[in-house]
C-alpha cells in the first residue's frame, strides 16, 4: 500500500493489533465546549464550506477529542530495520538540576499515559530539551514551553535507508495549487503528534532513552496485559530531515 516506505512500515498479525471498543462519537452536550476550544476557521470561508469541515472533524471525533490522542493507527507498525548492527548507546548523561526538573516533568506525563516504560536494554540514547517556537512574546521563564526530543543520531547511523526517502514539508507544499485564486491551508497542532503509529515489537528497546533519574525508559502503549507496544514519539531534530 506505502511501497515508497520500504520496509519501514509493518503489518502486525491479528493477535498483535489492537482492538478499540470505546469510539467517541461526538455527542454535542457532551463534547462542542471541547470543539470549539479548539476549532479556529477563517470567517471569510463560504458558510457552507465551514459547514462541511466542522462535520468532518465531528464525524471522527475519535481521532480528535484529548484522550483520542493516545490511540494508535490499527493495522499498521512502524519498524525499525538495523540488520545486523549491534546496539547503539550513548554514555549515561548527566543532566543539569533545572532540564532535570523539565525532563521529569514530561516522564511523569508519558508514564501516566501508559506511553514509556522503564526497561534494562542494550540500547540508549540521550534526551535534549527544545524549546516551542514562537515564544518571543513570554516574559515569564515559568510559561515557557519545552519540549522533550531524544537524539536518535547513533541509532540512525545503524538504521538502514528508507528504500525511497520520505518527503520534505517544504517540497509537499510546492505541490499545492497552481499560484492562482485562493490556496487554503488546514494545520492541525498535534497534542502528541509521534503517537499515531506504534513500533514493532522487537524494535522497541531501540528506542530507550537515559532519564534524569537514572533509570533507562522505553517508549512503550499499553495493549493487552502482559504485552507492550509504542509508538513515536521522540526524534533528533537535525536527523528529523
Amino acid at each position: 500500500m506505502f511501497p515508497q516506505y520500504g520496509t519501514a512500515l509493518h503489518q502486525p498479525t491479528p493477535i498483535a493489533t489492537p482492538i478499540y471498543d470505546n469510539l467517541r462519537l461526538f455527542d454535542p452536550a457532551r463534547d462542542m465546549d471541547e470543539f470549539l476550544a479548539g476549532f479556529r476557521i477563517d470567517s471569510s470561508i463560504d458558510p457552507s464550506l465551514d459547514a462541511e469541515v466542522r462535520a468532518i472533524v465531528q464525524g471522527n471525533w475519535d481521532c480528535f477529542y484529548e484522550d483520542g490522542a493516545r490511540k494508535c493507527i490499527v493495522g499498521w507498525e512502524f519498524a525499525i530495520d538495523t540488520g545486523a548492527a549491534t546496539p547503539v548507546c550513548c554514555q549515561k548523561p548527566h543532566y543539569g538540576p533545572h532540564e532535570s526538573k523539565i525532563i521529569m516533568q514530561h516522564i511523569h506525563t508519558l508514564l501516566s499515559n501508559d506511553w514509556i516504560g522503564e526497561c534494562g536494554g542494550p540500547w540508549g540514547s540521550l534526551i535534549v530539551l527544545a524549546p516551542k517556537p514562537h515564544q518571543e512574546h513570554v516574559d515569564d521563564i515559568s510559561d515557557f514551553i519545552w519540549r522533550m526530543c531524544v537524539s536518535y543520531r547513533k541509532l540512525n547511523g545503524v538504521t538502514l535507508a528508507f528504500e525511497y526517502p520520505i518527503p520534505r514539508c517544504d517540497d509537499a507544499i510546492d505541490d499545492f495549487g497552481d499560484g492562482f485564486g485562493r490556496l487554503w491551508f488546514i494545520s492541525l497542532d498535534a497534542r502528541q503528534g509521534y503517537h499515531q503509529i506504534r513500533v514493532r515489537l522487537l524494535d522497541q528497546e531501540k528506542l530507550a532513552f537515559f532519564g534524569p533519574d537514572g533509570k533507562i525508559y522505553i517508549q512503550g502503549h499499553a495493549l493487552r496485559p502482559n504485552e507492550r507496544s509504542c509508538c513515536v514519539h521522540c526524534h533528533d531534530a537535525q536527523d528529523a530531515g
